[in-house]
């Protein structure tokens, strides 16, 4: 299943993300913002909701965009076990905001797996 990506959020303070792991029927027109936005709308008529679909990109895809942005610099970085990381941190904050990707979770070095 390909899961879809739907930003739902109301004009006052709450905004919720969504994921729809769905089996890609045949008619896959209808499970669209728009129509998420309708049954929602019917649903809660006292609330207006705003959905959109997410454009986000993917963990790989962001390590090969960080790593082609480097490339393309003018500045030289250089990273090792015996260089300064606060360099690359900030790198990587710039490229984060630049892409407007979410902060890393508290536990976030528990899911990674280093080659060896």
């Amino acid at each position: 299943m390909e899961p879809i990506k739907f930003k739902l959020k109301t004009k006052l303070t709450m905004k919720t993300k969504v994921e729809i792991n769905w089996d890609k029927p045949e008619q896959q027109d209808w499970l669209c913002a728009g129509n998420i936005q309708a049954a929602l709308s019917a649903h809660c008529t006292n609330t207006k909701f705003e959905v959109k679909e997410l454009d986000e990109i993917t963990g790989s895809e962001s390590v090969y965009g960080f790593c082609a942005w480097l490339t393309t610099r003018k500045e030289k970085t250089i990273m090792s076990s015996k260089s300064n990381a606060a360099i690359i941190a900030d790198l990587i904050q710039e490229f984060c905001n630049a892409n407007e990707l979410t902060d890393p979770r508290d536990n976030w070095t528990d899911f990674l797996k280093h080659p060896k």
